[in-house]
């Protein structure tokens, strides 16, 4: 007897379809993200639903006895499970009334009369031209995904690589030890943004931040809306980074060994890291003392978990988020655990993701519900959590002060409340003048405690207010850069 072979062109076909169906929300997400996602991230992405799918193609082979016919049920079954959440959002926006389970109830009993349909009454010659034709259209989906980024992908190419400036060595005396924190809070708007895109008035924080001993910069502007920009060259004290050269590679080689922890290496302080997301990640060599309060999977903006909240697993993986306003809790308890670590000689850099999204907290603290967290036509959910951060900053600082009398603490956040951006990227929202928009976008927190004297800022950037900073603490005269010189 005749075996039947299990990879004929037939059973090709049928794989090859629910292959692209599987590959092209991952491929589209990553297109639209490339200068920000590691690839690897991506590809494992990727396997993990191909996975998936094969399991649910080896299920429905068994079940319908026909490829073609498993291929189609399975590529039907993974789009609505790799794009439930947007599916829900519109269904929802219709029918109010419609919940999770409801949609789930609804897409289950869709596919079990699809699997009725496709076993009683379509042949297996037409189940076998209909995965011609979705391997078709998925592959032009994916190439045209491809095509449209080529230009990107062929500038990201074409770069040169950063020069990663020379380690900076101090010019003159050496600092008298006192012990300096680097505080830099996400998406914290400056008083300007804040009052534009959220009628919202900071005054009472920054009069607040003064009387700790602050000097303040409410109007001063960042030299970028990039997180991926602007902290790399925070802490590289220059402007390594810009939209023309940025790679994620020079990205993560900056961050591994940044000229501020360098140069506060050489003159033998202690480096102590609070690095929320693992954002920060500096080689094992600079530092003394690193947290991060997240593992892998419970970052809030990796690549998988950013897929992963887009589909029929979402409850189960933002549910996580729980755990968000209790890492925004431990972070500051870490931070202020920092001043007890040695009377002098010791650099903390903290990195917080808030007021960043996920907004979890109102302005006393409280924990908002699940479907705000990401609410950009509210501008009132951010700012709650922004109002708590502030309280939480100044609890913070207030402490480390009375600890640490002579302590130097900066305060500063990468960009400002970036609005205008997110609801044209997300909601479809036209901006008309994008260089006004951008310019308070670029608004940012900027405050500095030196030892309690009067220490002007004026409307430096942030990069520069650092570098004034350092230059002042090491008697050294690293030029200012960038927007606010």
């Amino acid at each position: 007897m005749k075996k039947k072979r299990i990879f004929n062109s037939t059973n090709a076909w049928a794989l090859a379809a629910f292959t692209l169906v599987v590959f092209f929300p991952v491929v589209h997400l990553f297109f639209r993200n490339l200068t920000l996602v590691n690839p690897g991230e991506v590809l494992i992405t990727a396997v993990l639903f191909l996975a998936l799918g094969l399991a649910f193609f080896a299920a429905t082979w068994l079940l319908l006895g026909n490829s073609s016919k498993a291929a189609i049920l399975t590529s039907v079954c993974m789009l609505s499970i790799m794009l439930f959440r947007p599916i829900e959002n519109r269904l929802t926006a219709v029918i109010p009334i419609l919940h999770y389970w409801h949609i789930v109830y609804l897409m289950l009993s869709m596919l079990i009369l699809a699997a009725i349909v496709l076993h009683l009454k379509v042949k297996n010659e037409l189940a076998q031209t209909f995965t011609k034709v979705i391997t078709t259209i998925f592959g032009v989906l994916i190439l045209t995904n491809i095509i449209m980024a080529a230009p990107k992908i062929i500038t990201e190419l074409s770069k040169e690589k950063v020069n990663q400036p020379m380690a900076i060595e101090p010019q003159s005396t050496m600092s008298s030890g006192d012990n300096v924190y680097l505080l830099i809070f996400d998406e914290y708007g400056g008083y300007d943004g804040l009052l534009r895109y959220a009628n919202f008035d900071n005054s009472s924080f920054y009069e607040n931040l003064e009387d700790l001993g602050f000097s303040v910069a409410p109007y001063s502007r960042s030299d970028t809306i990039s997180t991926n920009i602007e902290i790399p060259n925070l802490l590289n004290l220059s402007q390594s980074l810009t939209y023309e050269n940025y790679k994620l590679a020079a990205r993560t080689e900056i961050l591994e060994h940044p000229n501020l922890l360098s140069l506060f290496k050489q003159n033998d302080y202690f480096i102590n890291v609070i690095d929320d997301q693992n954002f920060l990640a500096p080689s094992e060599e600079l530092i003394d003392q690193i947290f991060i309060p997240q593992d892998d999977l419970a970052k809030v903006e990796t690549f998988q978990l950013v897929t992963i909240k887009r589909s029929l697993f979402y409850p189960f993986f933002t549910a996580k988020e729980h755990d968000r306003a209790d890492e925004i809790e431990i972070l500051f308890d870490e931070l202020g655990k920092a001043a007890e670590l040695q009377d002098s000689h010791v650099l903390t850099v903290s990195y917080m993701m808030t007021p960043h999204k996920p907004w979890v907290f109102d302005q006393n603290g409280n924990q908002i519900s699940v479907s705000e967290r990401e609410n950009w036509r509210n501008p009132n959910i951010y700012i709650g959590q922004l109002q708590y951060t502030s309280s939480r900053i100044l609890e913070t600082v207030g402490g480390i002060i009375q600890k640490d009398p002579n302590a130097i603490i900066v305060i500063l956040s990468d960009h400002g409340y970036r609005l205008p951006m997110h609801l044209e990227a997300f909601l479809g929202e036209e901006i008309e003048d994008q260089a006004l928009e951008t310019d308070h976008q670029r608004n940012i927190l900027n405050a500095v405690y030196y030892q309690g004297k009067e220490f002007e800022i004026g409307d430096l950037s942030g990069l520069n207010t650092l570098i004034k900073v350092v230059n002042t603490h090491f008697s050294m005269s690293i030029p200012l850069v960038g927007a606010g010189d």
